[in-house]
Order: structure tokens, then sequence, then C-alpha cells
């Protein structure tokens, strides 16, 4: 069976972690075990990932109470929501869609990657694996309520959205293939996120499980969407832009730790703020957040 594909393993052969990537892959399954199934009923954070009608990617961040996921059985997710015109993915153009299940508190998270129904409240699932807590800061969610501001869309990055952006100490990447789309976590410590200028950042890529989702889906296609979160303001801002892979870069020295470069051109940005209801408090930094 081929679990990877052909991005996937052209970033693995040259990270030189092919081998361990093939003893990885075992545990992706093509289903959910009870305890994924619990896990997922009993969040009130998902990160989604999927396409707009132009086959642009983008990420977004989905609240509820604990149960606006369901698992009726192993192989479906729902997840209901509210449908929101402002908010990206509340209507796709692409039946891909990839789920990120995060627990802030416990640090445990897992991904589910699928396909939507007509109606896009239903995921029928094709993989699923775990990923260890490695770069995840703990935060505990609490209620807030704020009144709803207007969304803004703009090109370009204002000096407020690189504010947030370089202190940020988290961001969620989303990222497809033709075959899937995927949401991954971003950690690291606060400034590892670098802006050029107003459509140009950078973020390092750290040692990980060796799979290569998000950097093989980006070799493929070439684009990304980043989602920042400010925790304490109960901000969300989008991204979606061209994405490339850097390797051997004089730049790696400005990133202790970073195995290899990420730069994005922005394209398109969506702020939404007072939006989610709710606020995180900070606890504790991750051990493996390089210095």
């Amino acid at each position: 069976m081929t679990y990877y594909h052909e991005g996937e393993r052209a970033i693995q052969a040259r990270a030189n972690v092919s081998g361990m990537a093939a003893r990885v892959a075992g545990g992706i399954r093509t289903a959910l075990v009870q305890e994924q199934q619990a896990f997922l009923r009993a969040q009130h954070l998902l990160i989604a990932a999927g396409l707009d009608a132009r086959g642009h990617p983008w990420a977004t961040l989905l609240v509820g109470e604990p149960g606006f996921v369901n698992v009726p059985d192993p192989h479906t997710v729902v997840v209901t929501t509210p449908r929101d015109p402002d908010v990206p993915l509340s209507t796709t153009a692409s039946p891909l869609v990839g789920l990120l299940a995060i627990d802030l508190d416990t640090l445990r998270r897992t991904r589910v990657n699928g396909i939507l129904s007509l109606d896009g409240d239903v995921m029928r699932v094709r993989e699923v694996y775990g990923n260890c807590p490695k770069y995840i800061r703990r935060r505990e969610a609490r209620h807030a309520a704020s009144p709803v501001l207007a969304p803004a869309r703009r090109a370009a990055l204002t000096r407020d959205d690189i504010d947030l952006i370089e202190r940020a100490d988290t961001f969620f990447l989303a990222s497809a293939h033709p075959t899937g789309a995927d949401a991954s976590h971003r950690g690291g410590p606060k400034g590892f996120v670098r802006v050029t200028d107003g459509t140009h950042l950078t973020f390092p890529d750290y040692a990980g499980n060796t799979m290569f989702n998000t950097l093989g889906n980006i070799e493929t296609t070439g684009r990304a969407g980043l989602l920042f979160v400010d925790f304490e303001l109960d901000r969300v801002l989008h991204l979606t832009g061209r994405a490339e892979v850097t390797w051997n870069d004089d730049r790696l020295a400005l990133f202790p730790g970073a195995e290899r470069l990420l730069d994005v051109s922005v394209e398109e940005t969506l702020d939404l703020r007072s939006a989610l209801g709710r606020t995180w408090v900070f606890l504790d930094a991750s051990p493996h957040h390089p210095a």
C-alpha cells in the first residue's frame, strides 16, 4: 500500500528520512478507533483545511460546545456549526477537507482527512493519525462576550497584522494535494515567524514525525493557507498565498533549530475580530521549542 504521494516522498528523500517515514506510516488508519472518537466528541475547537473556488487553501477555526463534533461511526465525522459566509470554508468548492482536533490544555491532537458530503457537514474519513505534543504551548479556554466586528479582507498585511504574526508562538497551516487536504499545527518561540514586508513571511520547519504531509503538499501545489490566532483578544487572521520550501539557505542561522524554511507570498487576508466568543489563557511553553 502506498501511504505517501509524490510530493511527500520527494521531501522525505531530500531530508534523508524515507526509511523512518515508511515505518511511521504504520500509524495511519482509515477509521477512527474508540479513543479517537471520544476525543473528537469532547472537543470545543477544530481547525479545518480546504480549498476555495480558485483552488487556494485556507485554514479556519471552528468552535462550539463539546458535542458539536459528532462521530456516528468509525468512518464518519459530523461537524455542526452555524454557517457564516464571512468565514473561509463555510462553503467549499472542493470535497477535500482536513481536520485537526487539538486540545491546547492536555496537548493531545488528532488529524482526520477525508471527503465532505454535498451539504458540507459530513466528512467520510480516509486517513486518521495522531501527533505527539511536541511544540504545543498549553492554553486553557475561557468564554468571552465581545461585540462582533465586521470582517476585513485585504490583499496585503497591515502593520497590525504584522505585529500579531511577529508575536505569535502558534499558528495553523492548511495545504492540499489532488488526493486530499491537511490541517497542521506549528509552534515555536515568539517571533519564530518573520515578516519581510506586507506580502512576504518566512517560518522555520523543525524536526517532526518525518511524514512531511504539509511540505509534501506544498512541494506539489506551491500553495498554503495560514491561520494566526490572538488568544488573548479573540482575533483570527487568515492568509492564503504561494508557498515554497527553502533548503540550505543562509537565513537558517536566524532560526535556531530550523531544518528548512518555508517562504510564503501572501495574496489575500481575512481578519475576524471578536468572532469566536473565547479567549485562551497561557499556561506554559513546550520544552521542545528551540531557544
